[in-house]
């Protein structure tokens, strides 16, 4: 890494110094020349810089000047008291002297600057150089040694600088002041230690060389203020997976153990979040319980009133139920009173925490989330001491007693306050759910009674229609008979004829017998021909019979056509309703499957009294192969589950229960029409519910990995929406170990298949930290990202889908798609023509963003920014709420985002955005103004100028709440 102007090579040389010259008459007239502002001292005594004051008091008046050329370069920047680049020289031209107040002041000047703003910190390197601050820290007087390592400390809450302190020895010479007998000293490298450990890459800088010894001994101090850095930096270590063994094994699990029993907030902050961490390793957990951590776990868990605490505590304890070998050590330390306690919190991730142990347990049937620790950096503290007294810290201290006393009493008055309001209105919402259940239990009555009267109008008009059937075949049976009758008597009278002919010479006899042949010949082609004609006339009456005209619209209005497909419906459950052959019901079911095609006619078919006939076909049916009529009946039922109420209509007549059993069928082609029926009934909530219980995931599960696309597709897609939002499932795949197969699928030559098996992925995955935390660890993340560059755009889509999931609420896999790479792909997605792959990129960014601050930082570089801007203008509503959500996560609390984001112009589109009528997008918009506005008068103005009150304040009419709120919130801001 490069640092602007700084020194890229080891420091080894010492520095000289030069001495005071006495000072002569242009020295002197300076100090009458300079008239100082008051401005500037209030600016200073408002960045803490008393140092730099005395250093304008000095005894010297070269000192003096300098001090003054320093002081007039102070300004103030986003609430922020920074120096210009021209400020720093002063300050270092005073570090090459010998005079140690000028020395001591200056060095604590630069510390305190450092602490102030990282902006600072670039003129540091610059103008001061690491080692001259290196040399400084190497000097004998202990108060300059001290404010170096102060300095160098600050330095280090900036992430650009790590590299040059680790490989300029700045990182070597605080491990070497470590073993300083002065606390001031100790606490600052603690600070150091604890600010380069929050990146992964230079952990193991931080802990070699005795490093990680140093910091439990530094746990191990009388000091609270040293204590309370260590052990924050143990917390940050303790998050990385390669340490966590390490740590218990050079002892730092006992010193954490005894700190769970401090009575400092922070110490207790930095001590739960350790634990917490250490507990997310298999390997470490029997070794915590046996040294002795469920004892102040528990009394954590019952005791303490801090949320932060509380929440790390609950957490601990659910990684440490995880271990069902450790339940009964677990209950006998008394931790389900503790958790149970924890359960009644207001806040929903330690109750959702203390919940999940509580059924790991057996104590509850919540659900389950995967164990992780917590991500983040410490927040160092300056050294104070410098400043203030003993005496004033203990006044603080009896002063936040009190304070805290007061606080106490209002929040139990708010809380009963707040109980009896909560009785209230869950009285008033119980007298509405009681009314609307009776209105729709009204409803429910008046629809059963509108589709019984219809189906008693559908009965009534196929008994018409079969008598009138019945009728016409009687007449057409009537005339036949009776032209039988007429042909036989045509036949006895040419009997008699002929008889009287015999009678007659032979030869005449044989004459009429020639000449009557073709009379006879005729009447056999009429007969032929009418035949025919009435063979055409019921095939003309089977053609209209079954034609059948696309038609989409689901409403109440009858049409001509409906009628005549009623009728046509009728027809075939006349068949249906009665026993008959198995051809005459394998024909009528296929007129009912030809009929089921029809959108409109599935509703009709239900009304008929269809689908309990239907499922009384498959009730018998084997497991090993359906016949004909079983095999058109599953296909029919799988056509009118596409319609919602069918859902329903098939669950009431127990038809789950029977498609559960056919996913054992043997025969391919039955197999998959079950599955694709069963697909289309997991979409009802109810259903899923209904099949879960019937173990349709265990069954599932193994038919991922039959190598066969025609059953695997079904079989993802029902997974997959089976699991959307449904805890509950997303444990069932992972209890039936369903994980590992479907990341074995991401890798199969088949684009449908890698599609689906990403999308189901994602879907199973999706805020559960227990399946995402398995998923990295099967190397899954890895692999989604690199289904970014798929060849197929529809896998590419997904992918981004999946890696939105996969990151949801969790930090761990955050950072392994950033190592992994996934942000340059995420990236070149947003310029995709597609709308569908640009909405999916946007919303997988703003997931893999979410509380992040080194994604933040790595997304300000490139393109992103620009693209995501020029997303708010686009023409789908999708792609701009998404596009909106991934900027207001990109600029949150993040200065240089913030400014980055303004200056691409998205000011006026996020206006735009207000103005759309979509709920979602408008409160999104309202959350970008806020956090990009937000400490900043400058943007303040750029969002003012373009309209952003004005449009604001027509936000604060609007019916949605959430909207009102984020109204006021950004007008707030703005004003």
């Amino acid at each position: 890494m490069a640092f602007k102007g700084g020194n890229q090579q080891k420091y080894t040389s010492t520095i000289k110094l030069k001495t005071l010259a006495r000072p002569g008459v242009k020295d002197i007239g300076k100090i009458f020349e300079n008239q100082r502002d008051e401005k500037l001292v209030f600016l200073a005594e408002e960045g803490n810089l008393e140092s730099l004051l005395n250093l304008c008091q000095h005894e010297h008046p070269t000192i003096r000047s300098l001090a003054e050329d320093s002081l007039k370069c102070l300004k103030k920047i986003d609430n922020e008291v920074v120096m210009s680049d021209q400020g720093f020289k002063p300050l270092a031209e005073m570090l090459r002297f010998k005079n140690h107040q000028a020395q001591r002041d200056a060095l604590w000047t630069l510390a305190t600057l450092a602490g102030n703003s990282e902006s600072n910190h670039e003129g540091i390197i610059k103008d001061i150089g690491f080692p001259m601050i290196i040399s400084r820290s190497k000097a004998q007087q202990l108060d300059i040694q001290r404010h170096a390592v102060n300095l160098i400390a600050n330095l280090c809450l900036n992430e650009e600088n790590h590299d040059m302190i680790i490989n300029e020895g700045g990182l070597e010479q605080l491990k070497a002041l470590s073993k300083s007998g002065d606390i001031k000293i100790k606490r600052a490298i603690c600070n150091a230690f604890a600010n380069l450990a929050t990146d992964d890459e230079n952990v193991q800088h931080v802990i070699s060389d005795g490093g990680l010894q140093t910091i439990i001994e530094f746990a191990e101090s009388n000091d609270e203020e040293l204590v309370c850095g260590a052990v924050h930096t143990l917390a940050n270590l303790a998050n990385a997976e390669d340490l966590k063994q390490l740590i218990v094994k050079e002892g730092g699990l006992n010193v954490l153990i005894k700190l769970l029993k401090s009575l400092n907030v922070m110490i207790l902050k930095g001590a739960t979040t350790a634990v917490c961490h250490l507990t997310t390793t298999d390997e470490n957990l029997p070794k915590m319980v046996e040294a002795g951590v469920l004892d102040p776990l528990v009394f954590l868990g019952r005791k303490s009133k801090n949320t932060e605490v509380q929440f790390r505590v609950a957490m601990a304890f659910n990684n440490l139920c995880s271990n069902e070998k450790l339940h009964g050590q677990i209950k006998t330390a008394g931790a389900v009173p503790a958790l149970k306690q924890l359960a009644r919190s207001r806040e929903e991730d330690i109750k959702r925490e203390a919940l999940e142990a509580l059924t790991d347990l057996g104590e509850n049937a919540a659900k389950k989330k995967p164990k992780k620790g917590l991500g983040g950096s410490v927040v160092d503290e300056d050294d104070g001491e410098e400043t203030v007294s003993r005496e004033v810290q203990e006044r603080e201290l009896r002063e936040a007693k009190e304070r805290e006393l007061r606080e106490k009493t209002a929040r139990d008055a708010l809380e009963a306050e707040n109980r009896e309001r909560a009785e209230r209105e869950a009285l008033q919402a119980r007298e509405r759910d009681v009314a609307r259940e009776r209105e729709a239990a009204l409803a429910r009555e008046r629809e059963a009674a509108l589709e019984k009267e219809a189906r008693a109008a559908l009965e009534r008009e196929a008994r018409e229609a079969k008598q009138k059937l019945e009728q016409e075949r009687q007449a057409r049976e009537a005339l036949e008979r009776e032209r039988d009758r007429e042909r036989e008597r045509e036949r006895e009278k040419e009997r008699e004829r002929e008889q009287r002919e015999r009678e007659r010479e032979r030869e005449r006899d044989l004459e009429r017998e020639k000449k009557n042949q073709p009379q006879v010949i005729e009447r056999v082609v009429e007969k032929i021909v009418k035949v025919v004609e009435l063979v055409e006339v019921e095939k003309t009456v089977t053609i209209e019979r079954d034609v059948d005209e696309d038609d989409d619209e689901e409403d109440d209005q009858i049409t001509d056509e409906d009628k005549r497909e009623k009728a046509k419906i009728a027809l075939v459950m006349v068949d249906l309703w009665e026993p008959k052959e198995d051809q005459v019901v394998e024909r009528s079911l296929n007129k009912l499957l030809q009929l089921s095609q029809k959108e409109r006619n599935r509703k009709w078919i239900r009304i008929a009294g269809a689908i309990p006939i239907l499922i009384g076909f498959l009730k018998q049916a084997s497991s090993d192969k359906l016949t004909n009529i079983q095999m058109i009946a599953l296909t029919i039922i799988g056509t009118l589950s596409r319609n919602v109420v069918n859902r329903d209509e098939i669950r009431k007549n127990d038809g789950l229960p029977i498609f559960s059993r056919l996913l054992a069928l043997k025969d391919t082609k039955h197999l998959v029409e079950n599955l694709k029926a069963v697909k289309e009934l997991a979409k009802n909530p109810m259903n899923a519910a209904a099949l879960r219980d019937l173990k349709l995931i265990e069954s599932l599960v193994p038919m991922i990995q039959k190598d066969n696309e025609t059953i695997q597709m079904p079989v993802l897609d029902t997974l997959f929406i089976i699991s959307q939002n449904q805890p509950l499932s997303q444990a069932g795949v992972r209890e039936a170990k369903g994980i590992q197969p479907l990341i074995n699928l991401l890798f199969h030559p088949s684009a449908e298949i890698r599609k689906r098996s990403v999308r189901t992925l994602g879907s199973v995955s999706a805020n559960n930290r227990k399946i995402q935390n398995l998923v990295r660890k099967s190397k899954g993340v890895v692999k989604v990202v690199q289904m970014l560059n798929d060849e197929n755009e529809e896998v590419r889509k997904y992918a981004a889908v999946g890696v939105g999931a996969l990151c949801e609420n969790d930090p761990d896999n955050q950072l392994a798609v950033r190592k992994a790479g996934g942000i340059p792909g995420l990236v070149n997605l947003l310029s995709s023509p597609n709308d569908s792959v640009k909405e999916q990129a946007a919303a997988a960014i703003r997931s893999l963003t979410k509380g992040n601050a080194k994604i933040q930082s790595d997304l300000r570089e490139g393109s992103c920014i620009p693209l995501l801007v020029a997303s708010l203008n686009s023409s789908n509503e999708a792609v701009r709420v998404h596009a909106t959500g991934a900027l207001m996560e990109i600029s949150r609390d993040n200065a240089r985002n913030c400014e980055a984001i303004v200056s691409a112009g998205a000011a006026k589109p996020l206006v735009n955005c207000m103005k759309s009528d979509h709920k979602v997008l408008q409160y999104l918009a309202q959350g970008a103004v806020w956090a990009l506005a937000r400490k900043s008068a400058s943007r303040q103005k750029i969002f003012r100028e373009a309209g952003a009150l004005e449009e604001l304040k027509n936000l604060l009419k609007s019916d949605n709440e959430q909207v009102r709120k984020g109204a006021e919130w950004a007008i707030e801001v703005l004003q």
